[in-house]
C-alpha cells in the first residue's frame, strides 16, 4: 500500500530548501551585512551607556565605531540611522564630517537644539555653542536655533555675533518653541546696551516689534522691553512717552529698580518736581540689591540736589555713592568741588 505521508515529506523538503536559499541570499546581501555592522556599533554604544552627545567615548572606541559604521554605510548608503550614529561618533573631533553625516540621517534639528540647551543650562557655553551652530547649519531657517545661538554668544560676551544671531532669528521668522518677542527683545538689548554696537533707532524698532507681538518668555522680559524703550524716549527728550513706558514696566514688574530711577529722571526733566523725583529715586534705592551698581540712584540723587542748590544733601548722596564704588572719578570730582566750596 502506498504511503500516505510521503507527499508531506516532499513538501517539507521543498520548503526547507527554499528557506535555505532565501537565508543564503539574505546572508550574502549587502543589506544584511549593513544591518549587522550598524547594529553591532549601536549595541556597543548602548551597552556603554552613551547618550546622544557621544561624550562618553574614548579614542579607541571612536575608532572602532567609526570603522563599523562606515563599513555599514558602504554596504547600504540608505541607512539613515547609521548616518545619525556616525555623526555622533564624529561630533567630538570631526564636526564638519558630523554635519555631513547628520544631513543624510533621520535626525531632527530639534534633537540637536535639545542637547545644546542641556549644555547651556549646565553653563558649558562652548559645548552649547557647538550644538547650536550645528542646529542652524542643519536647518538655516530655524529661528529657535538662531535665538539660542544668540543667547550663548551673549554669555561669552561676543556682542556682535549675538546681535547677528538674534537678527537672523527674526529675519527667517520660523519659531517653534521660542516666543517671537523674546528674540526682538534680545535684539533691542544688543543694539542699546553694548557700546560697540549701539544703534538707538534699531533698538527702538526691535523693542516696538517685541511689544507688538506680545509673546515673551516671562513677564520680566516684557517689563524690561518697556524699560528699554522708555530709556530711548528719555534720551531723545520724549519725556511723556518715556513716563508712559516706565509706568507700564512698573505695572508689569514692580521690582524693576532701574525703572524707578529712569521714571524719576523723566519726571524731573518734564516738570522740575524735585520732591516727586526724590521720592521715586528712594523707591529705587529700597529695591536695589547691594552691589556696585547701587551707586547709580545715589549719584543721580546727588546730581539733582546739586542742580537745585541743596549742596549738603548732594554731598551726602555722593558720599553714599562712593561707598558702593570708590573708583568713580566723576562722583569724586563733584564731591571734592562741593566740599571745597563748603569750607567757611
Amino acid at each position: 500500500m502506498q504511503s500516505l505521508t510521503k507527499p508531506h515529506c516532499v513538501r517539507f523538503d521543498a520548503w526547507f530548501i527554499i528557506l535555505l536559499i532565501v537565508g543564503f541570499l539574505l546572508f550574502r546581501s549587502n543589506t544584511f551585512f549593513s544591518y549587522l555592522y550598524s547594529n553591532t556599533a549601536v549595541s556597543h554604544l548602548n551597552k556603554d551607556g552613551c547618550d546622544f552627545s557621544g561624550s562618553c567615548l574614548n579614542p579607541k572606541q571612536r575608532a572602532w565605531l567609526t570603522t563599523r559604521l562606515q563599513r555599514s554605510l558602504e554596504l547600504s548608503q540608505n541607512r539613515r540611522d547609521g548616518w545619525r550614529w556616525l555623526g555622533i561618533v564624529f561630533r567630538e573631533n570631526r564636526q564638519e564630517e558630523a554635519l555631513l553625516a547628520w544631513k543624510k540621517s533621520d535626525i531632527m534639528p530639534g534633537d540637536i537644539l535639545w542637547w545644546g540647551r542641556q549644555e547651556f543650562a549646565a553653563q558649558q557655553f562652548s559645548e552649547a555653542l557647538s550644538w547650536f551652530k550645528t542646529t542652524v547649519q542643519l536647518q538655516p531657517d530655524y529661528s529657535d536655533g538662531w535665538y539660542e545661538l544668540g543667547r550663548t554668544y551673549l554669555k561669552i560676551e561676543d556682542w556682535g555675533a549675538a546681535a547677528s544671531a538674534f537678527q537672523q532669528s527674526v529675519t527667517v521668522n520660523n519659531f517653534s518653541t521660542v516666543p517671537k518677542s523674546s528674540s526682538y527683545y534680545h535684539l533691542g538689548l544688543s543694539y542699546q546696551r553694548y557700546p560697540s554696537l549701539r544703534q538707538p533707532d534699531a533698538a527702538f524698532t526691535a523693542y516696538t516689534e517685541a511689544l507688538y507681538w506680545d509673546e515673551f518668555r516671562n513677564y520680566q522680559e516684557e517689563a524690561d522691553t518697556y524699560y528699554g524703550r522708555a530709556e530711548l524716549h528719555r534720551e531723545n527728550g520724549r519725556f511723556e512717552e518715556a513716563i508712559h513706558d516706565y509706568q507700564q514696566a512698573i505695572d508689569i514688574n514692580p521690582e524693576h529698580e532701574w525703572t524707578y530711577l529712569g521714571l524719576a529722571l523723566a519726571q524731573y526733566s518734564l516738570d522740575g518736581d524735585l520732591v516727586q523725583a526724590e521720592y521715586t529715586i528712594k523707591q529705587a534705592i529700597s529695591l536695589w540689591p547691594e552691589g556696585i551698581s547701587k551707586k547709580w540712584p545715589y549719584r543721580s540723587l546727588g546730581e539733582l540736589y546739586k542742580q537745585t542748590g541743596q549742596n549738603a544733601s548732594a554731598i551726602e548722596a555722593f558720599q553714599q555713592a562712593l561707598t558702593y564704588d570708590p573708583s568713580d572719578k566723576y562722583v569724586q570730582e563733584l564731591l571734592d568741588t562741593l566740599l571745597l566750596h563748603a569750607v567757611p
